[in-house]
This record gives C-alpha cells, sequence and structure tokens, in this order.
C-alpha cells in the first residue's frame, strides 16, 4: 500500500481555517465554493484515513489469527 503524505495538505488546511474563521456556523450568507470544496475534500481525506486504519486493523488480525493457528496446530 501507497504511504500518503497527508503533510501536502497543510497549506490547504489553513485556508480552510481561515474561510471557516470568516464564515463560521453562524453565517446565514453563502459560502463561497472553495470552501466548500476544500469541505468536501477533508471530509473525503477522513474518510480515506478510517477506511486505511480499519483495513490495516483487519489484516493484523487476520495475520495475528492465522499465527495464533499455525502455534496451535504446530502443538506450541
Amino acid at each position: 500500500m501507497t504511504k500518503v503524505n497527508l503533510g501536502l495538505l497543510k497549506p490547504l488546511w489553513h485556508l480552510y481555517l481561515k474561510l471557516t474563521s470568516k464564515y463560521g456556523p453562524t453565517d446565514s450568507g453563502v459560502r463561497p465554493p472553495l470552501m466548500l470544496a476544500l469541505t468536501e475534500l477533508f471530509l473525503a481525506v477522513e474518510i480515506a484515513a478510517e477506511v486505511t486504519t480499519v483495513f490495516s486493523s483487519f489484516v493484523i488480525a487476520v495475520l495475528v489469527a492465522c499465527a495464533i493457528f499455525s502455534l496451535i496446530w504446530l502443538g506450541h
């Protein structure tokens, strides 16, 4: 699996924070398209991180289960 450098998103995150401070949750005005796009981007990144974590945990669990089964099978 290819590692992703989330540090590359740091400038976009700072821009997103500036936009959210300017157009906060209590602001009833229209949010700029850039802010909406960044919101979608960071939601997608969060979902991808959760999926990767869950997948990694699953692989580790399977490998551990296989190792335990092998030890039991061999009588150790």
